[in-house]
């Protein structure tokens, strides 16, 4: 199956993944593509990264942020909480 649609490029360079394109290939917030240059078309392909520990950290951070622990204390007295759930 053939998808095709057109895309405007904003400002800063980016561009908006069509729905049904998202929708087909079952993209979502997060996912990484590899963009190609092949003899002047240009492809992009999902590809599946290894996280980083800056990655894993910026998780952690919105997950925290999530669940309104928004404070270094609140941080903290979750991180001693864990450690006793898995020592």
């Amino acid at each position: 199956m053939v998808i095709e649609e057109i895309v405007k490029i904003g400002k800063r360079g980016q561009i908006t993944l069509p729905t049904r394109i998202r929708k087909t290939e079952h993209l979502k917030e997060g996912d990484f593509l590899e963009m190609a240059d092949v003899g002047g078309v240009i492809t992009l392909r999902r590809v599946e990264k290894t996280p980083t520990v800056i990655d894993l950290f910026k998780e952690v951070g919105e997950a925290l942020k999530r669940e309104g622990i928004t404070t270094r204390e609140k941080a903290l007295r979750l991180a001693e909480e864990v450690k006793r759930e898995v020592s």
